[in-house]
């Protein structure tokens, strides 16, 4: 019961980024640190395009080879050339929004289905949620001063 509330927690974790992440994205913009914005939201788009595939093939045959995350070196992955800030933000929150979505339509049984990691790591649909949340957090926290 309490893992099945904790992981209700940190979907609304998930939801309120989103919002987090446009203050922040909007404020470093100001600071001169535009560039550093858009890659750090087009990375979290990447991570939520992976997410969903993640939780598509997890809840659709459990025990799924999950794919690879792309952009893992934190680069321009994902970003189309001249998109702006406003343009990244609109496309992670439309993302994010989908994934709270499917997650908060999840039961208990569907929180605890597993996928395979490429490393063979077994992962429940509740971990990808921890992880992201994390992942969330550190991408964040580059955007402070």
């Amino acid at each position: 019961m309490a893992d099945l509330l904790e992981c209700l927690i940190q979907i609304k974790g998930l939801s309120a980024t989103p919002a987090r992440l446009s203050s922040r994205a909007r404020a470093a913009a100001g600071r001169g640190a535009a560039a550093q914005a858009v890659r750090v939201v087009s990375y979290m788009c990447t991570g939520e395009r992976w997410l969903r595939e993640c939780l598509r093939r997890t809840l659709g045959d459990e025990g799924s080879l999950l794919p690879v995350r792309e952009g893992s070196d934190n680069g321009n992955q994902g970003q189309d050339e001249g998109d702006t800030l406003e343009e990244r933000l609109a496309e992670f929150e439309r993302r994010r929004g989908r994934v709270v979505e499917v997650l908060e339509q999840c039961s208990a049984d569907e929180l605890g289905r597993v996928g395979v990691l490429p490393s063979g790591r077994r992962v429940t649909v509740a971990d990808l949620v921890a992880i992201t949340l994390a992942r969330d957090t550190d991408e964040l926290a580059k955007l402070l001063p």
